[in-house]
């Protein structure tokens, strides 16, 4: 059932909203990757520095309205026979808010489970910001990349050490 037939379907059913109750439980490890994907799409930009697609560049930001659309809308998803178009995510949203009936379907879905997805989102988030913005993690980034520099250029001078005259008087 779309967003729009349900819609429809609920203006003259509100008393059969729970028959649109599909899970109960959806496993840890596929919130987890669907609180990844979310939090990715949600905290991360490719921006294009120069002429080609190498000058592209990843800048972190935090869009938190898309991330919440995004949060109540899997929830939809996942646990009521509502198939959300996420394609068209802000849009289907929107119907769902503008009909009023967003409360009706949000409702049925258990409250535990809104619950620990709201706690996984939030230590993805964490783990995110901690895993990438931090400047602990910058460092080792940008360390990481200095070691492969250096390891580059010492294998190149042990390569043709012996093209090389080093000689302190000059000679």
């Amino acid at each position: 059932m779309t967003v729009k037939e349900y819609i429809e379907f609920i203006k003259d059913n509100k008393d059969k909203v729970d028959t649109l109750k599909d899970t109960q439980y959806i496993s840890c490890v596929k919130k987890k990757s669907i609180c990844e994907k979310i939090v990715e799409l949600t905290s991360e930009r490719k921006i294009n520095i120069g002429q080609d697609e190498e000058a592209e560049r990843i800048v972190f930001i935090s869009d938190s309205i898309t991330r919440h659309i995004l949060y109540v809308l899997n929830l939809i998803n996942l646990y009521t026979k509502v198939d959300v178009d996420f394609k068209n995510a802000v849009s289907e949203y929107d119907l769902l808010m503008e009909s009023e009936t967003f409360g009706y379907l949000f409702g049925i879905i258990p409250e535990k489970e809104k619950n620990e997805f709201n706690i996984f989102l939030d230590l993805t988030i964490q783990d995110y910001s901690e895993n990438y913005k931090s400047l602990t993690s910058w460092l080792d980034r940008k360390l990481e990349g200095n070691k492969l520099v250096l390891g580059t250029i010492l294998e190149w001078i042990m390569q043709n050490k012996d093209s090389f005259s080093i000689n302190p008087e000059g000679k």
